[in-house]
């Protein structure tokens, strides 16, 4: 019954309808379809893109705009410090000084300045004591800018004036007022250089500005004082509504209307140190012109684009099916492990996948060897991490048996001696470490063995190495830091840092083909008062073992003069590194 059921369902099974597979395209026939969804709003595209480029060269026009403004304010300033240097060097005249004002005019009529520019000295109640334009003893008129003289005294502060009219002259003027101290540091005087307004002109020329665009120097109250072009028609004048609402409101690039009535887009800058700002405008038609052009020119190519696109689609199809059927073809050889065949260039990514195919073949060739070398470097670690725990082994067990042989020692004494030893060399160990087992800065092997010593401040270290370090093999710097832990110890319990006012100095220093440090013990008991030195374990560590391991031609030399123990370890063999590396 159980079969029946079973033949029954895979019956009905294989009679049920099968969906038909859904159809493929091709990617030449993707790609005509892509030129065609390109191709049929490209008009639209291309005037957004036409649309989009005037307003990219708005902004460019407004950074360059902006730019122009900041070049011409900073000719300004540098127009204007040049006159202030000149009055601040004659303010420092020592015949000024004195009072001697005849001596001081023919001092003004020898410096040079602007041409038509004039120099004066005026008083605190704004009468010109001196003026480059009349001799000596001349009547001359008062400043026609007295508001800018009392600044002067009462802030002792360089002032650049805005745009007033000469009292005798009446031209247009602009004044840059520097205070004259007196001896008790007061301003006794203001000197001032007096400049023709139309002077500036050639400053903002010199920027070379394009024809069409106009550029303005604005006093503080928005008057012309120099201009581009038309200055003799325009200076003096307010600067148009507009202008002035958007400097008033700090907006800057802004819309206008230029002085010749023509709407235009411009931008302002501040001339720093001064209440003045320069003002350029270039005309709205000059901007509007790329528009006009990109607008024709989408028109003009909208329906060769079409054309085009479905062409270079029919053309790039082709191409690109044969690199595909060419990756195919290497795909499946890659799977019988033979070499790919890689696809026609011309198709950059498909050329990037046949490249990525060759590589992952030898990759797979290559696989065993990599693993081999892979167990041999492991193999050599961990030998060579076997040889430096037994080093390390043998170490710890020379310390205990050295530190444990003599009889009858308190128990407690050794375990004390053996676990600071044993903390020596673990700070050999981990200076040793840190520099990966590798070559160790002499300074360095000095700080981490006297570590415990230098931050109570009772071992005062100087290294006298120069433009470079010794540096020391591991076994050298493991066997110093052991060294010089004992002589701090022996130091601590019968030298010098057994008593509150004893002191050690430790001095390390390069010499030719080596090292040199010196162990020196001040203010502990005399020698002889001190118990008789034997030939403990830091005794044979420092007369036997040191020198063996410091190298061929180390020796340590020990001293017990009376006013404290002296020892001399040489170095030989080692080598040198720049003193900046050094911890």
């Amino acid at each position: 019954m159980e079969s029946s059921t079973t033949g029954l369902e895979a019956s009905s099974r294989d009679s049920s309808p099968r969906r038909a597979p859904r159809a493929e395209w091709s990617v030449r026939t993707r790609l005509v379809i892509l030129a065609l969804s390109v191709a049929l709003p490209a008009a639209l595209a291309l005037g957004l893109a036409a649309l989009e480029g005037w307003r990219t060269a708005r902004e460019r026009t407004d950074g360059a705009l902006t730019a122009r403004t900041e070049a011409l304010s900073a000719a300004i300033v540098r127009e204007l410090a040049a006159v202030r240097g000149t009055l601040e060097t004659l303010a420092a005249s020592p015949a000024l000084a004195e009072g001697r004002l005849d001596a001081f005019r023919e001092q003004v009529g020898r410096t040079p300045r602007p041409a038509e520019a004039r120099i004066g000295l005026t008083a605190m109640d704004g009468r010109m004591l001196v003026s480059s334009k009349a001799p000596m003893g001349t009547p001359l008129p008062p400043r026609g800018d007295p508001e800018v003289v009392r600044r002067v005294f009462e802030t002792g502060e360089v002032q650049v004036s805005d745009l007033y009219r000469g009292s005798v002259t009446r031209e247009h003027l602009v004044a840059v007022d520097v205070p004259v101290r007196s001896t008790e540091g007061g301003v006794a005087y203001d000197l001032n250089m007096g400049l023709r307004a139309a002077s500036l002109d050639q400053v903002l020329t010199e920027q070379r500005l394009p024809d069409t665009w106009r550029a303005a120097l604005l006093d503080g109250r928005g008057l012309v004082v120099a201009r581009t072009h038309d200055s003799s028609t325009f200076i003096g004048r307010q600067a148009t509504p507009l202008s002035m609402m958007a400097i008033a409101a700090g907006i800057s690039p802004f819309d206008t209307v230029s002085h010749e009535g023509a709407p235009a887009r411009g931008a302002h800058a501040a001339v720093p140190g001064t209440g003045w700002r320069v003002a350029v405008v270039v005309p709205q038609e000059e901007l509007s012109a790329p528009l006009e052009a990109g607008l024709l020119a989408a028109a003009a190519t909208g329906g060769g684009l079409l054309l085009l696109g479905l062409s270079g689609a029919a053309w790039q199809g082709r191409r690109i099916a044969v690199a595909f059927s060419a990756l195919a073809q290497g795909a499946s050889a890659l799977g019988r492990g033979a070499e790919p065949v890689q696809p026609p260039r011309g198709v950059s990514e498909a050329s990037r996948v046949g490249t990525a195919l060759a590589d992952a073949a030898a990759a797979l060739a290559g696989r065993e060897a990599e693993r081999a070398e892979a167990d041999r470097r492991q193999d050599i670690l961990i030998r060579e991490l076997n040889h430096r725990v037994k080093n390390t082994l043998a170490t710890v067990q020379a310390i205990a048996a050295q530190t444990l042989r003599r009889e009858g020692r308190d128990p407690a004494l050794a375990y004390a001696d053996l676990d600071e030893r044993l903390r020596a060399l673990a700070r050999a160990h981990d200076l040793l470490v840190a520099g990966t087992w590798g070559d160790t800065p002499l300074p360095d092997v000095v700080r981490a063995a006297l570590a415990p010593w230098t931050e109570a401040g009772r071992v005062r270290i100087a290294c006298l190495c120069g433009t470079s370090f010794p540096t020391l093999r591991p076994a050298q710097a493991q066997a110093l830091v052991l060294a010089l832990h004992e002589l701090a110890t022996n130091a601590a319990k019968y030298g010098a840092l057994s008593r509150s006012e004893g002191a050690v100095a430790l001095c390390c220093a390069a010499t030719e083909g080596g090292a040199l440090v010196q162990w020196t013990e001040q203010g502990g008991p005399p020698v002889e008062e001190a118990s008789a030195p034997r030939r403990g374990f830091g005794t044979r560590l420092l007369e036997r073992a040191l020198p063996r391991e410091l190298g061929p031609g180390s020796e340590v030399v020990l001293d017990f003069a009376r006013e404290g123990l002296r020892a001399e370890i040489r170095i030989r063999g080692t080598a040198q590194e720049p003193a900046g590396k050094s911890g």
